[in-house]
């Protein structure tokens, strides 16, 4: 028997979007920047790129300056108006050279390189790889964050759903408050107290133990709080 080897997992495509109102120089970035693992989109002006900008993410965004009604200044700052697109990078490209006070004007509206036309092709790439590997990197991270965070919910979720099997009452609440966050459904058959006032009610806790211990209780809870660790207490509760 032949055993085949798996197929290894291909990345999914980066997008990148090209903004030029020169159809020539769009397809001249095209060309140069076109690979498996980049999906290229294409916008003619300004405004199409502020429409594409709401659809998707983007891992670095290569901007002409000089473009007719929305130049690449504006856009660039419409761009980082919106939360989502805050941090994407922005490279401009220009086919002159611009002033002291135009380059100032590009980094302050959110501009991380300019470049040159005629651009030089590994430059180029190089410039445009850097970030679409970053963006690539913390895609991956937030996906594990997000796997572990997830596994932490089931997890929690387990141990509630375990605790509501026990024939005791397990219940969780900060010590230095009276609110409960958890208790279990047979808090109510062994105390008759719906388990809607235990959540709702600010002050339940403190109201269903006996007076003459209440205070007792309480400097308890607040040892627990501040030392940590395991601690016993007796009291009596209201029934």
């Amino acid at each position: 028997m032949k055993l085949s080897q798996p197929s290894p997992v291909e990345p999914d495509k980066v997008d990148i979007l090209l903004v030029d109102d020169e159809p020539r120089n769009l397809l001249a970035l095209q060309q140069l920047l076109e690979a498996p693992n980049c999906n290229l989109v294409l916008a003619n002006s300004g405004d199409e790129a502020l429409r594409e900008v709401l659809k998707r993410d983007f891992a670095v965004i290569l901007l002409d300056v000089r473009m007719p009604m929305l130049d690449g200044f504006e856009t660039a700052k419409l761009i980082r108006g919106r939360a989502r697109s805050r941090q994407t990078p922005i490279i401009f490209v220009t086919g002159v050279y611009e002033d002291v006070t135009s380059v100032s004007r590009g980094y302050e509206v959110g501009a991380v390189d300019y470049i040159l036309k005629p651009v030089v092709p590994d430059v180029l790439k190089s410039k445009v790889s850097v970030f679409v590997e970053l963006y690539r990197k913390t895609a991956e991270l937030n996906r594990q964050k997000e796997a572990l965070r997830a596994e932490a919910r089931a997890s929690e979720q387990r141990f509630y759903d375990l605790v509501q099997g026990l024939d005791a009452i397990v219940w969780e609440a900060r010590a230095d408050q009276d609110r409960f966050a958890f208790v279990s459904q047979c808090a109510e058959a062994m105390l008759g107290y719906p388990v809607g006032r235990w959540l709702a009610e600010p002050d339940f806790r403190a109201s269903i133990i006996h007076q003459e211990d209440l205070v007792a209780a309480r400097a308890a809870y607040a040892r627990a709080y501040h030392e940590g660790g395991t601690h016993a207490l007796e009291y009596r509760v209201i029934a």
